[in-house]
């Protein structure tokens, strides 16, 4: 939906780019009703840009909430996430990378991506969280590549569960 909005803003944009820069003997109307457009097409497109865009950089814990998932680990015996963000649409995602040598002795992936996420989800709950993501990733094969085990996720009211890539 938001790409089709934003594909009839660019137009808009483009049509209104157009009418202005046609030869003088065209009446000034034509270059006003031109401007307009172009101004149209780019009030759609800066309204599209919020929901296009929601979501895609993570922003940091607070330092309480922080120290709370990281006391619950400590308590568990369980290992620090590479990376633990809150997402734009307020999904909580820890990404852990097992070592290819570390990944022999791991019985389960899928065990492993529950156990912390019930973890992380148990210390985060007093700071009002519901929705998780643990990502279970292996060694990257090359630069610029991911090595996909699978994610445990929770939404708030539903049951953990185990996706695979």
């Amino acid at each position: 939906m938001w790409t089709l909005i934003a594909f009839l803003g660019f137009v808009l944009l483009t049509v209104g780019v157009v009418a202005l820069i046609q030869p003088p003997v065209l009446r000034i109307t034509t270059r006003v009703g031109g401007a307009t457009v172009a101004i149209a097409g780019l009030i759609v497109l800066q309204g599209v840009n919020g929901p296009l865009t929601a979501g895609a950089v993570g922003k940091a814990l607070s330092a309480d909430c922080q120290d709370a998932v990281d006391r619950e680990l400590v308590a568990r015996k369980l290992t620090n996430p590479t990376d633990l963000e809150v997402r734009g649409d307020g999904f909580i995602v820890a990404t852990y990378v097992i070592p290819d040598e570390a990944a022999r002795f791991i019985r389960s992936k899928e065990v492993f991506g529950e156990e912390r996420l019930i973890a992380i989800r148990e210390a985060l709950l007093p700071c009002g969280f519901t929705n998780y993501r643990v990502n279970v990733h292996g060694t990257p094969p090359g630069t610029g590549l991911i090595s996909r085990y699978g994610s445990s996720r929770y939404i708030d009211g539903g049951k953990v569960e185990w996706l695979t890539p």
